[in-house]
């Protein structure tokens, strides 16, 4: 059942990343502001980086009680909880790249392994591909050890 679990936070992190990478591309594409201007001073200056954060919490909390249920242990479902949430930027930034970059071909040329450096999202400027890759692995191991001794 944790592996089930930890393909779904996969597949969401995708989705998400997916998602997030073709409101973006629109975003940018817009002639009207409109749907991206809630403060209604006429710009795009819309952040949306913490509504998209509240949904991953709440996709999580949801997974974390799924999980406690599962292992009946706290501990073991905030190594889950806290592998996914290395695992994340892996998937979701590398669909996303993978996105704007299908829908526009000039940018994002790494596809995957890119990295941005005009985005507002404060984790940008840290997760790098490395950083990225580097924290699949390490969450992965932690599933992976988690599966076999909870």
């Amino acid at each position: 059942m944790i592996i089930l679990i930890s393909v779904l936070w996969v597949l969401y992190s995708v989705f998400a990343g997916t998602n997030e990478g073709f409101f973006f591309h629109h975003k940018d594409k817009a002639t009207d502001n409109l749907l991206f201007d809630l403060d209604g001073d006429g710009d795009r200056d819309v952040e949306i980086h913490q509504i998209f954060s509240l949904m991953r919490l709440i996709v999580l909390i949801v997974m974390g009680v799924a999980l406690y249920g599962i292992t009946q242990s706290l501990f073991f479902t905030a190594v889950l909880i806290f592998s996914y949430a290395m695992m994340f930027p892996f998937f979701h930034d590398g669909s996303y790249y993978v996105t704007r970059n299908n829908l526009n071909h000039n940018i994002y040329k790494k596809k995957w392994f890119a990295q941005s450096n005009t985005s507002t999202a404060k984790s940008t400027r840290f997760l790098t591909p490395t950083v990225r890759t580097t924290a699949f692995i390490l969450g992965l191991i932690s599933i992976v050890l988690t599966i076999i001794y909870a």
